[in-house]
């Protein structure tokens, strides 16, 4: 059976809303300056674990990123965890930081780094977003040093389009790309300082847009084969490799600037999945997947993808949303 893509938009447009207001039975009030201030304090005194490599689970309805052993085959539970954040897909830099956009209310919300490169590290400090609702965050080398992006949703208080913020840890988000995409599910920054996102059109379509230097000259990228938006990663040899998530599939692109040509795929992948990320030597791709609320582990190169393992014990019983890696792809 077809889904009506107005129906796949409502439900993830649902699931993208219960991180700002409630859609989800286990949605939290935004919390108030001062209690941000606790959950920070809490966040860098709870959880130092000794381990500096590991995969990071994300949920749509949960309040925490869950951190895993970089190998789970045995199904173990989680090694270490981040309360108390809001966060559909979290960002790992080149340091080994953790980023984790974190929704505070109905349209706003901020960037969390947490110091690496251990797993679960202690808070660095937060960059407040005023430009929408982030959803996800793609970084550099270092984020406490250099430029990191966040895709959002929408605009402020859930109107207008979304948007790509650009950002540093010093000097905030100062610049703001209102492109092509209605709704910004997903984001990529290169080596380069060039940027991608993808999301819908106001028609429920699929769209990647390329910004060269991460600048407002937004170009379509042609030759998009995604059926769905998802999640978007950078794997070693510079392919942007892409999940569509109404049909479960992982195309893998060159170029894309704004020209794609397809290098690989389309590759099927498990349940329903959203967002993924490659790890160091991009030889391997972790992927949140809802149906089955698991974390899915493949081999990957840009030729052949194929499942491994998967992992679930410690996750809360909503819905996985994504999984990434520490240390992440070197792209």
């Amino acid at each position: 059976m077809t889904v009506p893509k107005p129906f796949v938009f409502a439900l993830r447009t649902c699931a993208f809303a219960a991180l700002l207001s409630g859609c989800g039975a286990n949605a939290v009030p935004p919390p108030t300056g001062t209690s941000r201030a606790q959950i920070a304090t809490q966040r860098s005194s709870d959880f130092h674990p000794a381990v500096d490599k590991g995969i990071y689970a994300t949920e749509w309805y949960g309040v925490n990123v869950t951190g895993y052993s970089i190998n789970n085959r045995r199904n173990k539970p989680p090694i270490c965890s981040v309360r108390h954040v809001r966060p559909a897909d979290v960002a790992v830099d080149g340091k080994g930081n953790l980023l984790v956009p974190n929704v505070l209310g109905a349209g706003y919300g901020t960037v969390q780094i947490l110091k690496g490169p251990g797993m679960c590290g202690p808070v660095v400090g937060s960059v407040s977003d005023p430009y929408g609702s982030p959803t996800d965050v793609a970084a550099g080398a270092d984020a406490t040093t250099g430029t990191f992006i966040i895709g959002n949703w929408t605009g402020p208080e859930g109107d207008g389009a979304g948007s790509v913020s650009v950002c540093t840890f010093k000097g905030g988000c100062t610049a703001n790309i209102v492109g092509i995409v209605q709704y910004v599910g997903a984001v990529a920054l290169g080596k380069n300082g060039d940027c991608w996102d993808s999301g819908q059109d106001v028609l429920y379509h699929a769209d990647l847009v390329y910004h060269r230097g991460c600048a407002k000259s937004s170009r379509r990228a042609k030759g998009f084969l995604n059926r769905s938006d998802g999640g978007l990663d950078i794997d070693n040899l510079g392919h942007l490799v892409s999940i569509s998530s109404s049909d479960a599939k992982l195309y893998v692109y060159s170029g894309c600037s704004p020209d794609c040509v397809l290098a690989g795929g389309p590759f099927n992948l498990r349940g329903h999945p959203f967002f993924g990320h490659l790890n160091a030597s991009s030889t391997r791709l972790a992927v949140g997947s809802s149906g089955p609320n698991e974390v899915d582990v493949y081999s990957y190169s840009p030729s052949s993808v194929r499942f491994l393992y998967r992992f679930s014990t410690g996750l809360p019983s909503g819905s996985v949303s994504g999984a990434t890696y520490n240390p992440r792809s070197n792209r």
